[in-house]
């Protein structure tokens, strides 16, 4: 008898059921997304993370503990243990910081980004191939969408299509990189090239564009090209000299990260309107060195290279931005829902995904989840309800449900 792998971990003052049970399908499901809307996400181009539990196991967590969030057990809770009733077992929990976590895939090699639709998790992986899983699991059998795929970056999903973008066989900012589309439920048959001969460092799309961030070694562009295509051509949007690290879209507004122009320089957070672009600033200075960006409806958040989480208004923030959290250390991946911003930490490992309100109202981050499956967190995403992130080290996917 195959058994689902399901880790439930919550916090001390939490009631565990130990009537619960768990189903048994084959194997552990496979998980991974980035949520379109409001929620989005970006993360390290090699980056993933992963978590596990046990019902019955110790816990051997390994990071430190910011919040009131929990380690991960590393005894997985098998059918045996506890029934065949049900998928995830009945779990009784007294705060919203605890989690079910659940290992969702294990043994897919190297993954990286991942992106959320409504039913499914969707990821590349650095050898070159495209799976998805749907979100309450799939037996530890993903979908394998495409292979071949010579080096895959980063991946979005957003209404019935996907888009990808490919370093190609020269590496990250190979001349011959691509922009990738195809219809969700029909991959393989109509994936497409829109951009053509184009170093990405991440994409976004709203409701009639993709935007790609532009990298070419020390300067670059945030460029756009129509969801119907372009003709291969990207348009330049704005120049960016010091080269856009990530990308984000939050209504007519478009928001990009830089790194410094020379050795020694600020970087910088920058917006404009996504359709008439003039580019302002949000916020620089020797603080603000952003590895990757998030938006909602209201701000802008990054983690920087000193380990500070930063938000800041979209409208503008007069070059002061909210400090939600520091301490994180190597913090590069980052997404929002509006209610919350989560993160992962130190991408080699040995790391944590975290969470704290995007008002500033709590003091600590909460941990999600630490230990040994969460060793390389490179890229996160959230739904109304969980978190999901990859570990591109111990080559799993993994989510975060809360308990009800």
């Amino acid at each position: 008898m195959l058994v689902s792998l399901v880790l439930v971990s919550c916090s001390p003052n939490k009631a565990v059921d130990t009537d619960a049970t768990v189903g048994t399908e084959a194997g552990t499901s496979a998980d991974t997304g980035a949520p379109t809307g409001t929620s989005t996400s970006t993360s390290t181009s090699a980056g993933t993370g992963t978590s596990t539990g046990a019902g019955a196991g110790t816990s051997t967590g390994a990071g430190t503990d910011t919040g009131t969030g929990t380690d991960i057990d590393t005894e997985p809770t098998t059918a045996a243990d506890t029934g065949e009733t049900g998928e995830t077992g009945a779990v009784r929990c007294d705060g919203p910081s605890a989690y079910e976590i659940t290992v969702l895939a294990s043994g897919v090699v190297q993954p990286g980004t991942l992106a959320l639709d409504p039913t499914h998790v969707w990821w590349v992986g650095a050898p070159g191939y495209m799976m998805n899983c749907a979100k309450d699991g799939c037996a530890n059998a993903p979908t394998t969408v495409l292979t071949e795929q010579p080096n895959p970056i980063d991946i979005i999903v957003d209404g019935g299509k996907v888009y990808w973008s490919l370093a190609a066989k020269t590496g990250l900012c190979g001349s011959d990189g691509f922009v990738m589309q195809c219809d969700a439920d029909d991959c393989e048959a109509t994936a497409t090239s829109i951009v053509l001969s184009v170093c990405s460092a991440g994409l976004a799309v709203d409701a009639k564009n993709v935007y790609i961030a532009e990298y070419s070694g020390g300067a670059g562009t945030v460029e756009r090209c129509a969801r119907t295509g372009c003709g291969g051509n990207s348009d330049e949007v704005a120049a960016v000299s010091g080269g856009p690290t990530s990308v984000a879209v939050s209504g007519s507004t478009l928001v990009w990260t830089a790194g410094p122009a020379m050795p020694g320089d600020d970087g910088a957070v920058f917006t404009c309107n996504a359709m008439n672009c003039v580019p302002q600033v949000l916020a620089t200075g020797p603080k603000i060195l952003p590895a990757s960006i998030a938006t909602d409806v209201q701000r802008a958040y990054w983690p920087n290279g000193d380990g500070s989480i930063m938000a800041c208004a979209l409208t503008g923030c007069d070059n002061k931005p909210q400090v939600l959290a520091t301490g994180q250390d190597f913090a590069a991946t980052i997404a929002t829902d509006g209610v919350d911003v989560v993160w992962g930490t130190t991408p080699m490992g040995p790391g944590g995904v975290y969470k704290i309100a995007v008002d500033g109202s709590e003091p600590e981050p909460t941990t999600v989840a630490t230990g040994a499956m969460v060793f390389s967190p490179g890229s996160v995403a959230m739904d109304a309800d969980s978190i999901y992130w990859t570990d591109f080290n111990t080559d799993l996917i993994v989510r975060a449900r809360k308990c009800p």
